[in-house]
């Protein structure tokens, strides 16, 4: 289990179990309010992972606005993509995701999750 904070954002805890298999709600006590968001694919969840660490990325100085706003561009443009029906939506995504990659290549700890969103557009049938 992940917990997630961003400066002016609500704390949020993120479950998921082995093989991208997403966990529901375990939870003990709770003192506030709960909300919960299940992806409708799960290209969808690597992508929000991936947003939220190139924001990481910029805050800590690892990339510029520019880059930042080029990739969170060409992670629109995947997720239009993705909306569409057949292989030529599939491959405009992944089109767009080597764009991000090209990007950000040599900036650490991105490779892997940029590898795991590719991974996850191309198993969408």
């Amino acid at each position: 289990m992940a917990i997630h904070e961003e400066p002016g954002r609500p704390q949020y805890f993120q479950n998921v179990a082995t093989g991208n298999a997403h966990v529901g709600v375990q939870m003990g006590q709770n003192t506030g309010t709960v909300s919960v968001h299940q992806a409708s694919q799960p290209g969808y969840v690597e992508l929000d992972r991936l947003v939220r660490a190139l924001r990481q990325a910029h805050r800590d100085g690892a990339i510029d606005a520019g880059t930042l706003s080029d990739s969170e561009h060409e992670l629109e443009v995947t997720r239009a993509a993705l909306a569409e029906p057949g292989d030529e939506g599939r491959g405009r995504a992944k089109r767009a995701l080597q764009r991000v990659a090209g990007m950000l290549d040599g900036v650490a700890g991105l490779g892997a999750i940029i590898g795991s969103a590719v991974a996850a557009v191309e198993a969408l049938s």
